[in-house]
């Protein structure tokens, strides 16, 4: 909760997380989550996934991953 009020207060520049499955519980939170960052240009990086969504591929690749766990549920 901290980091998404820092997030829409214009404080933090970028996260890095060690896996999606860290920045979200479910499909939908982790949606929430990333759609909260790219409206305030907060890149998101993770390391297991190998996810960067300030590029244009790490977007769509975090959509696909997204439909499937959304799928999955």
């Amino acid at each position: 909760m901290r980091l998404k009020a820092d997030i829409a207060a214009g404080r933090v520049g970028s996260v890095c997380a060690y896996s999606l499955s860290r920045l979200g519980r479910n499909a939908r939170e982790l949606l929430a989550f990333i759609e909260l960052a790219q409206a305030h240009d907060v890149p998101v990086r993770t390391a297991v996934e190998a996810v960067d969504t300030s590029t244009a591929m790490g977007r769509a690749m975090l959509t696909v991953m997204a439909a499937f766990c959304a799928a999955g549920t």
